[in-house]
C-alpha cells in the first residue's frame, strides 16, 4: 500500500478522498500510510480509517495521531440515519463479512477532513 500510494501521487497530485483499509491493521502500517497521505490531502480532502474502533486498535491511534497533530477535523459520521435507513431497508440481511459477525450494524469507520 505504502508504495502504491507513494505511486499514485506523483501520477494524480494531492489527495482529495483516501480510504485507508490497512492490510494487517497494525498501527506500524497504518501510520506509514499516514505518512504519506497527511500531507499530500488537498484542503477539504477526506481520510476514512476503516477499522476505526475496533479490535485494531492501531487504526484508532493513528486516526488519533493526525488529529491531535492538527490541520484536521473530525467528521460527524450519522450513524443514527444511516443504521434506520439500512434496518428500514434491510440493506445488512445475510451479510456475514464484518470482522464481527455478532454485530448487526458495526461503526467501524472514522474520518478526518483537512482544515
Amino acid at each position: 500500500s505504502t508504495e502504491s500510494l507513494s505511486e499514485l501521487h506523483a501520477y494524480a497530485g494531492d489527495f482529495a478522498f483516501v480510504f485507508l483499509d490497512t492490510g494487517d491493521h497494525s498501527y506500524e502500517l497504518v501510520k506509514a500510510e499516514c505518512d504519506i497521505v497527511v500531507p499530500r490531502m488537498a484542503p477539504g480532502g477526506i481520510i476514512a480509517f476503516h477499522d476505526f474502533r475496533s479490535q485494531f486498535t492501531g487504526v484508532e491511534k493513528c486516526y488519533l495521531e493526525v488529529l491531535e497533530a492538527g490541520g484536521f477535523e473530525e467528521v460527524v459520521i450519522p450513524w443514527g440515519e444511516i443504521v434506520a435507513e439500512v434496518e428500514r431497508d434491510g440493506l445488512e440481511v445475510g451479510n456475514n463479512t464484518y470482522h464481527h459477525t455478532e454485530l448487526a450494524n458495526p461503526q467501524f469507520l472514522g474520518a478526518l477532513r483537512k482544515i
